[in-house]
């Protein structure tokens, strides 16, 4: 009975359909663990290791790049080894990748919000919030020295070491997910026949993207819980997810994510390999910003905003990558058919990124000519505050308006900045200001549409594509071809798209929050100018790639004007080859 039970085991992990399933819930984990995690943090990241929208633009970029390196290498022994030992490589390497990230929150010191929690009221530390300066006049500014910084006891060269763990875990993460890209795509085709191939890879983009957008939503979730686990009862009453000082748990998911692909990487390597015996776009650029865009630009907090990119994402590929696949198979498409669809898309969906023209406003803050004086000594604060008999009038912090009394009032734990040089009759407190309403619904509407056809149609050319590829390049040598067009794909877009998207957003930023080491981080932008920016860099670089593929069409139809029959013989004679393969 054991023996029996070992071979219908043995069976079932030996079929093909067993092996595809398997390999789904790789790329399942892996985008969710990856991309997922990397697009729901990146505002977070951003406030915890003072980095600039260029600099958390290549921590993603860095991901990308390290595919540029190994993603030949891979191709090439792809052909020559077992591929399931390249899978499991690629789940224990992703594995350490989000290790290292998540453990640079550990050697990283920048926290600036430091509570008691010894006692049941919460206090900041006095002089991050309040105007205090050593000087020996206002007016003699090259003097005013930060008592902040004085006081500072934090290393520099710790800092530098959390910011390193964090861009080579990410870099990790990069060389760690070539496998599933290149080789796994090869390994679908050639364990079904032709024709359900097509099918089975687009469920496989399906899948991974699928992952990734469940993995922004989960990930969004971890945000709500405070960055030092603290329970919400310790923390002030007006310290929630929704206020600019508010650091969610960005860290733990990545502990965990990474010990689940390591489980993972174990298994897969058991799985049976279909080699032949002779011869062995998801839009990495828009989908993080998109979410930081809805943050700033419709007043959302982090946890709400990764919420609403997730579904986006999620609906939109479930639904675009299987209809592409399915179009592609019910029509018959040929590879200048292909290629003339995803022509027409591209070029018609780079208009949709004119739906972000539309801006709404911005959070505004109070500039007098008092504030004006205070600001060289309050450059390394950033602390919202309203006053509490006009709460629409909101000042940068209580050291901007030179407050220096600070009073707790024990019933309601709240906090109020008096004794103000700009103006001593005026109280300000976190408590009464209002963050993170929707200022405009139409636009945000419009916004949520544009972005979901946008991420559909993108879904929707991804099987199209493959099959243009892979049609035009004998069996033996797609691993390669697969690896060549990711090299190409991550130096053209996906690593220049988050650098470009970055600096984007750092040209309309109007406050900038600098510390001790001149380290700066963007607080508030000019949503007009982000909008604008955005939406015309956007549409030219999808209209860019729309022209590169119309180039493709019309080389082929005026070059090869046999290539419907050329195509049809090529798909019969593969599909027969597959067929022997299989029984192999």
């Amino acid at each position: 009975m054991e023996c029996l039970g070992y071979v219908r085991c043995n069976e079932i992990l030996s079929k093909p359909l067993f092996s595809y399933i398997v390999l789904c819930i790789c790329t399942f984990i892996q985008n969710f663990s990856v991309n997922g995690a990397n697009n729901a943090v990146i505002s977070t990241i951003e406030r915890v290791f003072y980095l600039n929208s260029v600099q958390s633009g290549l921590f993603l970029a860095l991901y990308d790049l390290a595919t540029v390196f190994s993603a030949p290498l891979v191709g090439y022994l792809g052909s020559l080894y077992s591929s399931p030992i390249f899978f499991s490589l690629n789940m224990i390497i992703v594995s350490i990748g989000n290790i290292l990230i998540a453990s640079s929150n550990f050697i990283n010191r920048n926290n600036k919000l430091n509570f008691n929690l010894d006692f049941t009221q919460n206090f900041l530390t006095f002089n991050n919030v309040l105007f205090q300066c050593y000087n020996d006049s206002l007016l003699n500014r090259e003097n005013i020295t930060d008592s902040i910084c004085l006081k500072d006891e934090y290393s520099s060269s710790t800092s530098i070491n959390a910011k390193f763990l964090l861009y080579s875990g990410n870099f990790i993460n990069g060389i760690g997910s070539v496998a599933l890209l290149t080789i796994g795509i090869i390994y679908i085709e050639r364990i079904f026949p032709r024709e359900k191939a097509a099918y089975c890879q687009g469920i496989y983009f399906a899948v991974g993207t699928v992952g990734g957008a469940l993995g922004i939503v989960v990930t969004g979730r971890f945000l709500l819980v405070y960055t030092t686990l603290a329970p919400k009862q310790r923390l002030p009453s007006w310290l929630t997810p929704s206020h600019p000082l508010w650091i969610g748990c960005w860290w733990l998911p990545y502990f965990i994510y990474g010990s689940l692909c390591f489980l993972i990487g174990l298994f897969v390597s058991g799985l049976p390999n279909y080699e032949i015996p002779v011869s062995q776009i998801f839009i990495l650029g828009f989908v993080p910003f998109i979410t930081k865009y809805f943050e700033y630009q419709h007043q959302l907090d982090t946890s709400t905003a990764t919420l609403i990119t997730g579904a986006i994402a999620l609906l939109s590929v479930i639904i675009g990558c299987p209809i592409g696949a399915y179009f592609m198979n019910k029509f018959s498409w040929t590879p200048i058919q292909c290629a003339r669809v995803c022509t027409i898309i591209l070029i018609i969906s780079s208009f949709l990124f004119l739906s972000l023209i539309f801006s709404c406003p911005e959070l505004k803050f109070q500039y007098t000519s008092c504030s004006s004086m205070n600001t060289p000594c309050c450059q390394h604060i950033y602390h919202p505050v309203c006053n509490i008999n006009e709460p629409q009038k909101m000042y940068l912090s209580p050291c901007h308006f030179g407050c220096i009394n600070q009073t707790i009032i024990t019933s309601n734990n709240t906090m109020l900045y008096s004794l103000c040089n700009c103006a001593e009759d005026t109280i300000l407190s976190e408590t009464v200001c209002r963050f993170r309403r929707i200022p405009c619904m139409t636009m945000f509407i419009l916004t949520m549409i544009g972005a979901t056809f946008l991420v559909f149609f993108t879904a929707f050319i991804q099987v199209p594509m493959l099959q243009v590829l892979l049609y035009s390049v004998s069996l033996p040598y797609q691993n390669m071809a697969l690896a060549i067009r990711q090299t190409i794909v991550r130096v053209l877009g996906q690593t220049t798209g988050p650098l470009l998207f970055g600096y984007v957003f750092d040209q309309s930023c109007l406050v900038w929050l600098t510390d001790c080491y001149d380290r700066q981080t963007c607080k508030v932008y000019d949503n007009r100018r982000m909008s604008l920016s955005m939406a015309l860099s956007g549409f030219s670089i999808r209209l860019i790639s729309g022209i590169a593929c119309s180039i493709v069409y019309f080389n082929w139809k005026f070059k090869h004007s046999n290539q419907n029959d050329i195509s049809s013989n090529n798909l019969h004679m593969t599909s027969n080859e597959e067929h022997e393969i299989t029984r192999f």
